[in-house]
């Protein structure tokens, strides 16, 4: 069965997070894509995965932005490895300080696969700092966790592509006021598979043995 049209399937992750029955698992298609794919034997059609599925909702369209900021963060020093003006480190600074709360953002496993992540402590926003440029996995208990947290009166911020904050949108299926959500203009992203490729062949190319650390963009001498 398709959750959606398959043209529009972003791999979100919150039908796979809807389904109490454990029978949807994300599959790679021959382009490296990740969606949803349902074992029948397994499924009873209860169409909580549909119901979950943001492309299965009404679209809600801004015309306008209500209103339009420029800032960026004053200390040079806590901006240097961020990919454009700190904001999103400020933000979750903001919650975890002042709102004794939880940040989600995207960081990199051991390896080097971007996947969405938490943390309740200013040390583990570091993990955030600077854009990946590919899609991050959201992984089967993140929505979940966002969940928990929300019911706990816990305050959350979470930082994602526009596709991730929909599915997360949808699957919570109300609006909480101790939820904020920060879209990333995303003009597109290509599969993490792609990435891996490029790693094995700069570390190949370079005889790089140890890889440490990735950065795209960044305000220092280290940039692309």
């Amino acid at each position: 069965m398709d959750i959606c049209k398959k043209n529009e399937c972003t791999g979100c992750f919150a039908c796979i997070s809807a389904c109490v029955h454990d029978c949807i698992t994300m599959q790679e298609n021959e382009y490296g894509e990740s969606h949803p794919v349902v074992d029948e034997k397994k499924c009873v059609h209860c169409n909580a995965c549909i119901n979950a599925c943001p492309n299965n909702s009404p679209k809600f369209e801004y015309r306008w932005p209500k209103k339009c900021y420029a800032s960026w963060i004053t200390k040079k020093e806590k901006r240097r490895i961020c990919a454009s003006g700190g904001i999103g480190t400020i933000l979750s600074e903001f919650v975890i300080n002042y709102k004794k709360g939880v940040v989600f953002g995207t960081v990199y496993d051991e390896n080097f696969t971007p996947r969405v992540s938490y943390t309740e402590c200013i040390e583990g926003i570091e993990r955030f700092k600077g854009s990946k440029y590919v899609q991050s996995i959201v992984g089967e208990k993140t929505y979940h966790d966002v969940k928990l947290f929300l019911k706990d009166n816990r305050f959350v911020l979470f930082i994602g592509t526009p596709c991730q904050i929909a599915g997360l949108k949808t699957f919570l299926k109300k609006d909480y006021d101790n939820l904020i959500t920060v879209d990333l203009i995303c003009h597109g992203v290509s599969p993490t598979c792609y990435f891996k490729e490029e790693i094995g062949y700069l570390s190949n190319k370079y005889k790089i043995k140890n890889l440490t650390d990735i950065r795209f963009r960044g305000n220092d001498d280290n940039n692309f």
